[in-house]
């Protein structure tokens, strides 16, 4: 097929792209010129352009965490200039990088881009995903930066409260409190920031897990505690279950220990 037919298109797209992934860390430069040609590739064809979206942001993130590496102040002004399509993974790129090496500057670009239009809504997005493990994220505390952007807050989601809960468990738990003091939702995904906390800090966890309000979140919680709990302390995580009073959150801690092949029923 030619390249100016769709399969072409594909291929060449595939061929560029694939290139460009190899070089991302070594020749950033070099790989987001790629990138930008397998764009050009795709945008004849409508079809491929699609389905490469998530290849293509996932190419931004390695790259722009490879240039901010050399030259932070400078990526983070190449970011606003990319088209709006490329702008999330470039920023979520930048972030992974600059957040541990200098969050203070991380810090200051965030207010920017969120102060300018042309930015603002790709940032919230952009940010949660620089927490992501999947891309090298490592254990990070977002707290500093929560209190300096507080619109940040919004955009806290299962990968932010899973690193946040490694770096600092029980302040990843106080967020959580404080969000549904004030009525707001609680993005817990796969829930693995209550494995987090169940295996960091146990004991900590079973205090706050009979402070939160009844409701679903509550439940899980005492059911996770106890399902992480008793695989490495089941006689703490039955002492535990067994000093709650019956009823909803005594049940779902029992269900937990089942699920570790504790007793099917604990004696009342």
């Amino acid at each position: 097929m030619g390249r100016g037919t769709p399969g072409g298109d594909t291929l060449r797209l595939k061929i560029l792209a694939g290139a460009a992934d190899s070089l991302a860390n070594s020749d950033p430069e070099r790989a987001l010129a790629l990138l930008q040609e397998s764009g050009e590739a795709a945008g004849s064809n409508p079809d491929s352009e699609s389905s490469s979206v998530s290849q293509t942001d996932s190419l931004l993130r390695q790259i722009f965490a490879a240039l901010a590496a050399n030259d932070p102040a400078a990526t983070a002004e190449r970011v606003a200039g990319l088209p709006q399509k490329q702008r999330s993974g470039a920023m979520t790129g930048y972030l992974t990088n600059v957040f541990l090496t200098d969050p203070a500057a991380a810090t200051a670009r965030c207010q920017s881009w969120l102060a300018d239009p042309a930015t603002q809504a790709d940032l919230p997005a952009a940010w949660a995903r620089s927490f992501s493990w999947g891309h090298g994220a490592g254990i990070r505390d977002p707290a500093a930066m929560l209190d300096a952007i507080p619109e940040l807050n919004d955009a806290v989601d299962p990968y932010v409260l899973s690193t946040w809960a490694k770096a600092d468990p029980q302040a990843a738990a106080g967020w959580i409190e404080k969000r549904l003091e004030a009525g707001e939702k609680i993005p817990l995904g796969d829930k693995g920031i209550l494995a987090e906390l169940a295996i960091s800090k146990p004991e900590f966890t079973a205090d706050w897990v009979t402070s939160l309000p009844e409701g679903p979140l509550r439940k899980s919680a005492a059911e996770t505690l106890t399902a992480n709990w008793a695989a490495f302390d089941p006689a703490a995580a039955r002492e535990w279950t067994q000093s709650l009073p019956a009823g909803e959150l005594r049940s779902a801690a029992e269900v937990g220990l089942k699920r570790t092949g504790e007793p099917k029923r604990i004696p009342r």
